[in-house]
């Protein structure tokens, strides 16, 4: 059984409210989409960095930047709000310091893929090491595929433990 405010009503609101839930939720720390290839994780990802900030770093290992422009006019955000950058995973090793050299200038980044910037072996401490450091100051939206390893921590960011780990 559902908790009570997932009623069938609640459920079936349109797309646009449920991304503004969630968006409010994003504007705040790291926020990781994940699931299987085309299941949309790009065009939410977009849908909810338009609603987060006014400008945004989009660091791509998977789409090209116009493919990703057409799919940001497609699901009603701005193109111009981004600033798409392909970096092919073979670069991997730069993405995260073109991250932090960069983030200064905007008000959000998306990562997509998460596991296009390191190895499977590394992903927790380039997730905690820089994306999550970030995410003290701005939102981080990160895209995964469904078979990402799991991040071996938790950080506790309740009051008095931010970023300690569980």
């Amino acid at each position: 059984m559902y908790p009570p405010e997932y009623t069938k009503e609640y459920l079936s609101r349109p797309l646009g409210e449920a991304v503004l839930e969630i968006a409010d939720v994003a504007r705040r720390g790291m926020t990781l989409i994940y699931g299987p290839p085309g299941s949309g994780k790009t065009s939410i990802a977009i849908r909810l960095a338009s609603r987060v900030a006014d400008k945004i770093l989009w660091i791509s290992t998977t789409e090209g930047p116009d493919l990703l422009r057409e799919a940001a006019k497609r699901v009603g955000a701005d193109p111009n709000q981004f600033d798409f950058y392909d970096f092919p995973r073979a670069f991997r090793q730069d993405i995260a310091k073109y991250i932090l050299d960069h983030i200064p200038n905007y008000g959000a980044a998306v990562v997509d893929s998460v596991t296009g910037m390191t190895t499977k072996q590394t992903i927790d401490v380039v997730t905690h090491s820089v994306l999550y450091q970030i995410a003290k100051e701005k939102p981080i939206i990160m895209i995964a595929e469904e078979d990402t390893p799991s991040v071996a921590y938790i950080a506790d960011s309740s009051p008095g433990r931010r970023g300690e780990l569980a």
